[in-house]
């Protein structure tokens, strides 16, 4: 909010600066006659360029008054089952399963926790995992691993695969 004041204020001095020396000096205005009007469109360009975002790119991360670094740029990216089997070889990762508990106790992934997207609770349960981490995410056929991995995204979690096709793809081991 107090990047929007400022900018509306540099803006808005823009325009009565332009209005002042630049434009106006000779009596003809290039954008307008009156000086309010040249201050108003000042204050909307100014407020339009950080409404927008300015330059910042997503990948940029941004510095709290604490100094504390904050990543706001994830990978959240549909990955084949060969690519999902690769990355299941990298330490560290987790592997969700996001089916209901019925559809796990059928068969998953070796090594996978269950954590069922439709569940009131699925919320709190991410709220529970380490966000730095790398996270493998399936169900059936993808698509609600592909909720559950735009959820994760969206609350933080940097690292996110989701297998593409779901557990129906894989063509490695399951277990029950």
């Amino acid at each position: 909010m107090e990047q929007i004041i400022i900018a509306t204020g540099i803006g808005a001095f823009g325009g009565w600066a332009y209005w002042r020396w630049i434009g106006c000096s000779s009596g003809t205005c290039a954008i307008t006659k009156n000086k309010y009007m040249s201050i108003l469109y000042g204050a909307l360009l100014g407020l339009m360029v950080v409404t927008s975002g300015g330059c910042k790119s997503s990948n940029d991360t941004d510095v709290s008054k604490t100094g504390t670094t904050i990543q706001t740029a994830s990978i959240f990216e549909n990955i084949s089952p060969a690519a999902f089997a690769d990355k299941l070889q990298e330490p560290g990762v987790m592997l969700i399963d996001v089916r209901t508990p019925e559809e796990f106790a059928e068969g998953h992934l070796a090594g996978a926790i269950n954590m069922n997207i439709n569940d009131s609770g699925f919320e709190s349960s991410l709220a529970r995992l380490d966000k730095s981490k790398t996270y493998l995410i399936y169900c059936r056929s993808g698509a609600r691993s592909g909720r559950a991995g735009n959820l994760m995204a969206s609350k933080g979690f940097t690292t996110i695969y989701n297998l593409d096709g779901g557990i129906l793809a894989w063509k490695g081991e399951v277990v029950k």
